[in-house]
């Protein structure tokens, strides 16, 4: 996100780094000033401090592993309040990076929304695609629809609500897999079909003429019964040696 307008006026907007990661934020006021704070992170790439344009603090922020608020580090401008806990933050973004919506307590994280109280994601995980779909269930990282990190919320960072940081290779090699496999189903249940065919009833089989060469081809037409680009050899031999 780049802006947040309420009412048709900018309210506030966000910079970013060529690489994605969210730097600072302008607020606009109501009497048209504006104010600049700028973002820490820790190597979870959670938020753990925003400051102003003279280098203060003007709100710190501590988690729990499953991004719950750890409210003993929560400290300035966006430090809980009692009477009021659904006012509107400071600064939006913090565990994992992601936004916090203060009236749903939750995160969105892309593709779902992530609940730090419950430690999971509110909603199901997945595809579209039936084989990606089905691939989810089967893979041992995934195989709780609605887990955060795959269990392991202190080394995994999630990037959209699919997948996470460590095991990014291992979710794209599962689609690529999954794409693989819808995009040439036809061709494998042939395939397979083919292969029962062989072992289940070889006697059903069209017999296998030899190949012959054109010469033979034009001499001997190929009988109604024979298969489409085979012809009995002639009188002279028992197979062809020669393939078209």
């Amino acid at each position: 996100m780049l802006d947040e307008e309420d009412g048709g006026k900018v309210t506030k907007s966000f910079q970013y780094s060529p690489w994605g990661q969210r730097l600072s934020q302008v607020t606009y006021k109501a009497d048209g000033s504006t104010e600049d704070a700028y973002y820490s992170y820790n190597a979870h790439t959670d938020v753990e401090q925003v400051t102003d344009s003279g280098g203060d603090t003007k709100a710190t922020y501590g988690y729990t592993a499953y991004g719950d608020d750890d409210d003993a580090h929560f400290t300035g401008i966006d430090k809980p309040d009692v009477a009021d806990p659904t006012k509107e933050p400071y600064d939006p973004y913090r565990f994992n990076g992601k936004r916090w919506d203060p009236d749903s307590q939750s995160y969105d994280m892309g593709f779902r929304d992530y609940s730090p109280g419950l430690n999971r994601f509110l909603s199901r995980d997945s595809y579209n695609g039936a084989l990606d779909d089905l691939n989810l269930s089967v893979n041992p990282w995934t195989g709780s629809r609605y887990s955060f990190g795959g269990g392991n919320p202190i080394s995994a960072v999630e990037f959209d609500g699919h997948c996470w940081s460590w095991a990014q290779k291992v979710c794209d090699a599962a689609s690529t897999a999954g794409n693989w496999v819808s995009e040439n189903g036809s061709a494998l249940a042939e395939t397979a079909a083919g292969a029962a065919l062989t072992m289940l009833a070889p006697e059903s089989r069209t017999p296998a003429w030899p190949r012959c060469s054109a010469a033979e081809r034009s001499a001997s037409p190929a009988p109604a019964a024979s298969p489409a680009g085979r012809w009995p050899c002639s009188a002279a031999r028992s197979r062809c040696s020669a393939r078209p």
